[in-house]
Protein backbone atom coordinates (compact mmCIF):
# COMPACT_ATOMS: atom_id res chain seq x y z
CA UNK A 1 0.00 0.00 0.00
CA UNK A 2 1.11 3.28 -0.71
CA UNK A 3 1.65 6.26 1.36
CA UNK A 4 -2.26 7.36 2.41
CA UNK A 5 -3.52 10.83 1.73
CA UNK A 6 -2.88 13.69 4.28
CA UNK A 7 -6.19 15.31 5.36
CA UNK A 8 -6.98 17.39 8.10
CA UNK A 9 -10.12 17.18 9.92
CA UNK A 10 -12.57 19.53 12.50
CA UNK A 11 -15.00 18.74 13.75
CA UNK A 12 -17.52 18.72 17.13
CA UNK A 13 -20.83 20.11 17.71
CA UNK A 14 -23.40 22.92 16.19
CA UNK A 15 -22.05 26.44 16.95
CA UNK A 16 -18.84 25.93 18.53
CA UNK A 17 -17.33 27.71 15.91
CA UNK A 18 -15.93 24.96 12.70
CA UNK A 19 -16.47 27.27 10.06
CA UNK A 20 -14.24 29.86 11.00
CA UNK A 21 -11.16 27.75 12.48
CA UNK A 22 -11.96 25.84 8.94
CA UNK A 23 -11.47 28.99 6.74
CA UNK A 24 -8.99 30.62 8.75
CA UNK A 25 -6.82 26.80 8.42
CA UNK A 26 -7.30 26.77 4.70
CA UNK A 27 -6.61 30.08 4.19
CA UNK A 28 -3.18 29.94 6.59
CA UNK A 29 -1.94 25.81 4.95
CA UNK A 30 -3.31 26.63 1.41
CA UNK A 31 -5.93 24.25 1.44
CA UNK A 32 -9.31 23.70 0.17
CA UNK A 33 -13.02 22.32 2.65
CA UNK A 34 -14.26 19.66 2.17
CA UNK A 35 -17.83 19.88 4.08
CA UNK A 36 -19.04 16.60 6.69
CA UNK A 37 -22.50 18.39 6.94
CA UNK A 38 -25.29 16.04 5.16
CA UNK A 39 -27.85 18.69 4.65
CA UNK A 40 -25.63 21.42 3.40
CA UNK A 41 -25.41 19.08 0.33
CA UNK A 42 -29.13 20.62 -0.32
CA UNK A 43 -29.98 23.57 -2.31
CA UNK A 44 -32.16 26.30 -0.76
CA UNK A 45 -31.63 25.19 2.79
CA UNK A 46 -29.17 27.73 3.28
CA UNK A 47 -29.88 29.67 6.44
CA UNK A 48 -31.23 26.87 8.32
CA UNK A 49 -28.10 24.50 8.09
CA UNK A 50 -25.76 27.94 8.57
CA UNK A 51 -23.86 27.28 5.55
CA UNK A 52 -21.04 29.66 5.29
CA UNK A 53 -21.63 32.86 4.05
CA UNK A 54 -21.30 34.03 0.10
CA UNK A 55 -18.33 35.92 0.98
CA UNK A 56 -16.87 32.74 3.02
CA UNK A 57 -17.47 30.64 0.54
CA UNK A 58 -15.37 32.89 -1.82
CA UNK A 59 -12.42 33.05 0.83
CA UNK A 60 -11.47 29.31 0.45
CA UNK A 61 -12.99 26.87 -2.40
CA UNK A 62 -15.58 24.45 -0.37
CA UNK A 63 -17.06 21.00 -1.78
CA UNK A 64 -20.07 19.00 -1.47
CA UNK A 65 -22.15 21.89 -1.08
CA UNK A 66 -25.07 22.64 -2.99
CA UNK A 67 -24.89 19.78 -4.76
CA UNK A 68 -28.50 18.21 -4.25
CA UNK A 69 -31.93 19.05 -4.86
CA UNK A 70 -34.18 18.90 -1.31
CA UNK A 71 -35.62 14.83 -2.37
CA UNK A 72 -32.56 13.69 -4.41
CA UNK A 73 -31.25 10.37 -3.00
CA UNK A 74 -28.22 10.34 -1.07
CA UNK A 75 -26.72 8.49 1.45
CA UNK A 76 -23.50 8.37 3.76
CA UNK A 77 -21.92 6.07 1.28
CA UNK A 78 -22.31 8.16 -2.03
CA UNK A 79 -20.92 11.02 0.22
CA UNK A 80 -17.69 9.05 0.80
CA UNK A 81 -16.92 7.98 -2.28
CA UNK A 82 -17.47 11.18 -3.33
CA UNK A 83 -15.92 13.02 -0.95
CA UNK A 84 -12.36 10.64 -1.62
CA UNK A 85 -12.80 11.80 -5.37
CA UNK A 86 -12.87 15.28 -4.56
CA UNK A 87 -9.83 14.67 -1.49
CA UNK A 88 -7.75 12.96 -4.55
CA UNK A 89 -8.00 16.08 -6.72
CA UNK A 90 -7.03 18.41 -4.04
CA UNK A 91 -4.07 17.18 -3.21
CA UNK A 92 -3.28 16.42 -6.95
CA UNK A 93 -3.50 20.02 -7.35
CA UNK A 94 -0.94 20.61 -4.62
CA UNK A 95 -3.43 22.04 -1.69
CA UNK A 96 -4.27 20.31 1.81
CA UNK A 97 -7.72 19.01 2.04
CA UNK A 98 -9.46 19.69 5.32
CA UNK A 99 -12.65 18.17 6.39
CA UNK A 100 -15.10 20.59 8.36
CA UNK A 101 -18.52 19.50 9.86
CA UNK A 102 -20.81 17.54 12.26
CA UNK A 103 -22.18 15.15 11.00
CA UNK A 104 -20.67 12.07 12.24
CA UNK A 105 -21.43 9.50 10.26
CA UNK A 106 -20.89 11.28 7.28
CA UNK A 107 -17.58 12.01 8.56
CA UNK A 108 -17.00 8.59 9.81
CA UNK A 109 -17.84 7.43 6.38
CA UNK A 110 -15.30 9.51 4.69
CA UNK A 111 -11.80 8.84 7.04
CA UNK A 112 -12.80 5.20 7.44
CA UNK A 113 -15.10 4.22 4.83
CA UNK A 114 -18.20 1.96 5.30
CA UNK A 115 -19.32 -1.63 6.00
CA UNK A 116 -19.09 -3.49 2.20
CA UNK A 117 -21.86 -5.86 1.26
CA UNK A 118 -25.31 -6.38 -0.62
CA UNK A 119 -27.45 -3.99 1.94
CA UNK A 120 -29.82 -2.65 -0.21
CA UNK A 121 -33.19 -3.87 -1.58
CA UNK A 122 -36.05 -1.84 -2.80
CA UNK A 123 -38.11 -3.98 -1.82
CA UNK A 124 -37.35 -4.03 1.28
CA UNK A 125 -36.99 -0.22 1.13
CA UNK A 126 -40.43 0.31 0.08
CA UNK A 127 -41.81 -2.17 2.60
CA UNK A 128 -40.85 -0.11 5.18
CA UNK A 129 -41.39 3.39 3.53
CA UNK A 130 -45.24 1.65 3.88
CA UNK A 131 -45.09 0.62 7.37
CA UNK A 132 -43.85 3.98 8.39
CA UNK A 133 -46.90 5.93 6.11
CA UNK A 134 -49.26 3.76 8.23
CA UNK A 135 -47.84 3.35 11.91
CA UNK A 136 -45.82 6.73 11.87
CA UNK A 137 -42.09 7.37 12.51
CA UNK A 138 -42.34 7.29 15.98
CA UNK A 139 -43.45 3.86 15.78
CA UNK A 140 -40.29 2.80 13.03
CA UNK A 141 -37.83 4.46 15.82
CA UNK A 142 -39.28 2.77 18.45
CA UNK A 143 -38.66 -0.39 16.75
CA UNK A 144 -34.90 0.39 15.96
CA UNK A 145 -34.45 1.46 19.53
CA UNK A 146 -35.74 -2.25 20.33
CA UNK A 147 -32.96 -3.44 17.57
CA UNK A 148 -30.30 -1.10 17.56
CA UNK A 149 -30.49 1.20 20.87
CA UNK A 150 -26.85 2.35 20.37
CA UNK A 151 -27.41 3.68 17.20
CA UNK A 152 -30.82 5.08 17.72
CA UNK A 153 -29.61 7.17 20.42
CA UNK A 154 -27.22 8.91 17.71
CA UNK A 155 -30.05 10.31 15.58
CA UNK A 156 -33.15 12.18 16.18
CA UNK A 157 -36.61 10.34 16.24
CA UNK A 158 -38.27 12.02 13.16
CA UNK A 159 -35.35 11.40 10.74
CA UNK A 160 -37.01 9.14 9.06
CA UNK A 161 -34.08 8.55 5.85
CA UNK A 162 -31.55 6.98 8.81
CA UNK A 163 -33.81 5.21 10.93
CA UNK A 164 -35.50 3.61 7.42
CA UNK A 165 -31.71 2.82 6.14
CA UNK A 166 -30.90 1.46 9.51
CA UNK A 167 -34.13 -1.02 9.64
CA UNK A 168 -33.32 -1.97 5.78
CA UNK A 169 -29.59 -3.01 6.75
CA UNK A 170 -30.98 -5.03 9.88
CA UNK A 171 -33.67 -6.77 7.32
CA UNK A 172 -31.20 -8.00 4.87
CA UNK A 173 -28.71 -8.61 6.77
CA UNK A 174 -29.63 -9.61 10.14
CA UNK A 175 -27.39 -7.14 11.92
CA UNK A 176 -27.62 -3.81 13.01
CA UNK A 177 -25.87 -0.85 11.83
CA UNK A 178 -23.89 -1.02 15.00
CA UNK A 179 -22.72 -4.43 14.92
CA UNK A 180 -21.68 -3.62 10.93
CA UNK A 181 -19.79 -0.32 12.00
CA UNK A 182 -17.80 -2.53 14.97
CA UNK A 183 -16.91 -5.33 12.14
CA UNK A 184 -15.96 -2.82 9.08
CA UNK A 185 -12.45 -3.01 7.92
CA UNK A 186 -10.21 -1.25 10.03
CA UNK A 187 -7.84 -0.04 7.63
CA UNK A 188 -7.72 3.46 7.57
CA UNK A 189 -8.39 5.00 4.19
CA UNK A 190 -6.77 8.37 5.41
CA UNK A 191 -4.19 9.75 7.13
CA UNK A 192 -6.09 11.97 9.01
CA UNK A 193 -5.19 14.17 11.69
CA UNK A 194 -8.39 14.86 13.58
CA UNK A 195 -9.42 17.90 15.64
CA UNK A 196 -12.66 18.35 17.59
CA UNK A 197 -13.78 21.63 18.93
CA UNK A 198 -15.50 21.96 22.33
CA UNK A 199 -16.90 24.49 24.87
CA UNK A 200 -18.46 24.37 28.45
CA UNK A 201 -22.18 23.10 28.10
CA UNK A 202 -23.73 26.90 29.11
CA UNK A 203 -21.17 28.74 26.62
CA UNK A 204 -22.81 26.42 23.77
CA UNK A 205 -26.40 26.67 24.66
CA UNK A 206 -25.72 30.53 24.92
CA UNK A 207 -24.40 30.40 21.33
CA UNK A 208 -26.78 27.71 20.16
CA UNK A 209 -29.78 29.92 21.27
CA UNK A 210 -27.90 33.26 19.62
CA UNK A 211 -27.63 31.16 16.38
CA UNK A 212 -32.08 30.31 16.18
CA UNK A 213 -32.80 33.91 16.81
CA UNK A 214 -29.87 34.99 14.01
CA UNK A 215 -31.72 32.01 11.67
CA UNK A 216 -35.20 33.71 12.12
CA UNK A 217 -33.96 37.27 12.14
CA UNK A 218 -32.28 36.62 8.59
CA UNK A 219 -35.19 35.01 7.19
CA UNK A 220 -35.64 31.21 7.78
CA UNK A 221 -39.39 31.84 7.49
CA UNK A 222 -38.62 33.26 4.10
CA UNK A 223 -36.82 30.36 2.76
CA UNK A 224 -38.59 27.43 4.44
CA UNK A 225 -42.06 29.25 2.38
CA UNK A 226 -39.84 29.10 -0.83
CA UNK A 227 -38.98 25.71 -0.42
CA UNK A 228 -42.79 25.00 -0.04
CA UNK A 229 -43.78 26.51 -2.92
CA UNK A 230 -41.23 24.78 -4.74
CA UNK A 231 -42.84 21.84 -3.81
CA UNK A 232 -40.48 20.51 -1.38
CA UNK A 233 -42.89 19.60 1.55
CA UNK A 234 -42.80 15.98 1.81
CA UNK A 235 -38.48 16.18 0.93
CA UNK A 236 -38.29 18.45 4.08
CA UNK A 237 -40.24 16.16 6.48
CA UNK A 238 -38.02 12.72 5.05
CA UNK A 239 -34.37 14.49 5.63
CA UNK A 240 -35.88 16.51 9.46
CA UNK A 241 -33.45 19.50 9.83
CA UNK A 242 -33.74 21.71 12.80
CA UNK A 243 -35.52 24.81 11.99
CA UNK A 244 -37.46 23.52 8.76
CA UNK A 245 -39.96 21.49 10.26
CA UNK A 246 -40.34 23.63 13.21
CA UNK A 247 -41.06 26.87 10.45
CA UNK A 248 -43.11 24.42 8.66
CA UNK A 249 -45.69 23.97 11.72
CA UNK A 250 -45.40 27.66 12.20
CA UNK A 251 -46.41 28.47 8.92
CA UNK A 252 -49.49 25.82 9.07
CA UNK A 253 -50.53 27.62 12.08
CA UNK A 254 -50.07 24.79 14.73
CA UNK A 255 -47.51 26.78 16.97
CA UNK A 256 -47.07 30.72 17.37
CA UNK A 257 -43.80 32.27 16.88
CA UNK A 258 -42.70 31.47 20.42
CA UNK A 259 -42.80 27.87 20.48
CA UNK A 260 -41.56 27.86 17.17
CA UNK A 261 -38.34 29.81 18.88
CA UNK A 262 -38.46 27.45 21.87
CA UNK A 263 -38.54 24.13 19.85
CA UNK A 264 -35.71 25.12 17.59
CA UNK A 265 -33.62 25.97 20.61
CA UNK A 266 -34.37 22.52 22.62
CA UNK A 267 -33.61 20.52 19.61
CA UNK A 268 -30.57 22.12 18.69
CA UNK A 269 -29.07 21.75 22.34
CA UNK A 270 -30.38 18.11 21.70
CA UNK A 271 -28.58 17.87 18.26
CA UNK A 272 -25.62 18.94 19.95
CA UNK A 273 -25.56 16.45 22.12
CA UNK A 274 -25.96 13.69 20.19
CA UNK A 275 -23.28 14.96 17.86
CA UNK A 276 -21.25 15.20 20.78
CA UNK A 277 -21.73 11.22 21.76
CA UNK A 278 -20.61 10.46 18.45
CA UNK A 279 -17.58 12.41 18.51
CA UNK A 280 -16.37 11.35 21.87
CA UNK A 281 -16.17 7.80 21.00
CA UNK A 282 -13.53 8.70 18.39
CA UNK A 283 -10.26 8.60 20.53
CA UNK A 284 -8.20 10.02 17.39
CA UNK A 285 -9.51 13.34 17.62
CA UNK A 286 -7.54 15.92 19.45
CA UNK A 287 -9.88 18.07 21.49
CA UNK A 288 -9.77 22.15 21.98
CA UNK A 289 -11.75 23.94 24.27
CA UNK A 290 -12.51 26.53 22.97
CA UNK A 291 -13.54 28.84 25.87
CA UNK A 292 -10.14 28.12 27.32
CA UNK A 293 -8.19 28.80 23.63
CA UNK A 294 -7.45 32.42 22.85
CA UNK A 295 -7.13 31.00 19.01
CA UNK A 296 -8.30 27.46 18.40
CA UNK A 297 -7.17 28.24 14.68
CA UNK A 298 -3.61 29.00 15.12
CA UNK A 299 -3.84 25.53 17.19
CA UNK A 300 -4.66 23.99 14.47
CA UNK A 301 -2.22 25.72 12.06
CA UNK A 302 0.61 24.83 14.30
CA UNK A 303 0.13 21.34 15.08
CA UNK A 304 -0.80 20.48 11.16
CA UNK A 305 2.98 22.31 10.27
CA UNK A 306 4.41 20.52 13.48
CA UNK A 307 3.47 17.02 12.58
CA UNK A 308 3.93 17.42 8.86
CA UNK A 309 7.60 19.46 9.15
CA UNK A 310 6.01 22.53 7.33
Amino acid sequence: MGELPKVLAIVGPTAVGKTAVGIRAAKELNGEIISADARQLFRGMNVGTAKPSKEELQTVPHHLIDILDPGEYFSAGIYAEMGHEVILDIISRGKLPIIVGGSGLYFRALVDGLFTGDSRSDEVRKSISGEIKKSGVNAAYERLLKIDEEYAKLISRNDEMRISRALEVYEITGKTLSESFAEQNDEPRLNTLIFGLRMERKLLVSRIEERVEKMIATGLVEEVKQLLDAGHREDLLKIPTIGYNEVISFIDGEIDETKMLNDMKVNSRRYAKRQMTWFKKDERINWIDMDLVDDAAKVVITAWRDKNSI
